[in-house]
């Protein structure tokens, strides 16, 4: 099977802007941000709930699998199928024997309260 035809979920990555502070520092500037969809395998890991708090937060963990050129960076977020994931690490490149093959990266979805 080739990653060509592995690549069937349609995603938004979402790439903050960047803004400059009174006091010179930048930042990340979500109003600014750009998008652009990149085909790709999304698969949900694992969640959990957070009942200890009293606040019904829902986390889903998600693996998201893209091609080896793919400029996704770990400030980066992901929109798909009506979720909002947050890129939780940094892009890991995977290798074949015949060089890079495919991009993983981690997310993390975010449903209720977040401390």
């Amino acid at each position: 099977m080739s990653l060509r035809t592995m690549l069937t979920r349609a995603i938004t990555i979402i790439t903050p802007g960047v803004t400059t502070s009174a006091a010179g520092d930048q930042k990340e500037d979500w109003h600014a941000a750009t998008t652009r969809v990149q085909m790709a395998w999304i698969n949900p890991l694992r969640g959990r709930e957070d009942n200890q708090h009293l606040t019904d937060a829902v986390t889903a963990e998600w693996e998201v699998i893209l091609p080896p050129t793919d400029p996704i960076t770990a400030r980066d977020r992901i929109s798909y199928d009506g979720r909002l994931l947050q890129i939780t690490s940094a892009p890991e490149r995977k290798y074949s024997p015949r060089g890079p093959n495919h991009l993983v990266v981690r997310a993390t979805q975010y449903n209720g309260y977040r401390p």
